[in-house]
């Protein structure tokens, strides 16, 4: 996978991560894309703060792709951590908005326990591969606040947009009958038509062509007709 960080490090104090991740349906990592694939992106959630008691308490982000190239295919599958205050809406084009959830804590027994610095499952959500060409899915922080603010525990206020990094999938190409991504990032071209100058020096030659090829079959009938007709031979030579 090629990954991206919207943020680099010493610009901000990354608190928390979103990290992006394309799979098949079975969720085995993906070597090759095709047209009309069905993958799953899965986008997983990281308190950075290396706290114990710490955790992603809410998480929820805006995720940006082309819808040229691909096409979510819904239903959201919510982790099993953030299953409160599910959101996520597809209403808008190239754009899966305000999607997440809060935690519900790693037991029944302790519903809001800080869950720790493990990385958590947020959602996953089908995803077709419709057209040919590079694609980029691109996360954002989701701009409804406070509902969809993103919450630490440990701390009463949300998570300040700069410090939230978003690893992300980009470069990612679609190809006819195969795709490759990761470190590969070129871009698919289709075959080139034909130049201007290409077409009309095919056609010179084929009329070229189609004269010498007159011209040898009337030397032709000549020759059998002097074959056939020996007294007039010499004439139908001449002609």
């Amino acid at each position: 996978m090629i990954w991206g960080s919207m943020l680099q490090a010493g610009i901000a104090e990354i608190v928390v991560d979103f990290r992006m991740d394309l799979t098949d349906l079975d969720g085995k990592p993906l070597t090759e894309i095709s047209i009309g694939d069905q993958m799953l992106l899965n986008v997983y959630t990281q308190d950075l703060r290396n706290i114990a008691t710490g955790g992603v308490f809410a998480a929820y982000l805006d995720v940006h792709y082309d819808n040229r190239v691909l096409e979510v295919n819904g239903p959201i599958n919510h982790g099993s951590l953030y299953v409160n205050g599910r959101s996520g809406s597809f209403a808008t084009p190239n754009l899966i908005d305000d999607i997440g959830g809060f935690s519900n804590g790693l037991s029944a027994d302790l519903p809001f326990a800080p869950v720790g610095v493990g990385e958590y499952l947020v959602f996953s959500v089908p995803i077709n591969a419709i057209g040919l060409g590079n694609f980029n899915l691109v996360g954002r922080p989701a701009n409804n606040s406070p509902f969809y603010d993103v919450l630490v525990y440990g701390e009463n206020g949300p998570v300040q947009p700069e410090d939230i990094a978003f690893s992300q999938l980009f470069q990612q190409s679609i190809v006819q009958n195969s795709v490759r991504y990761g470190a590969i990032s070129g871009s698919i071209q289709p075959v080139p038509e034909p130049t201007t100058i290409a077409l009309v020096s095919t056609a010179i030659a084929l009329l070229f062509l189609s004269r010498f090829l007159q011209k040898s079959l009337r030397k032709t009938l000549k020759e059998l007709l002097c074959s056939t007709w020996s007294a007039n031979c010499i004439a139908v030579l001449q002609r």
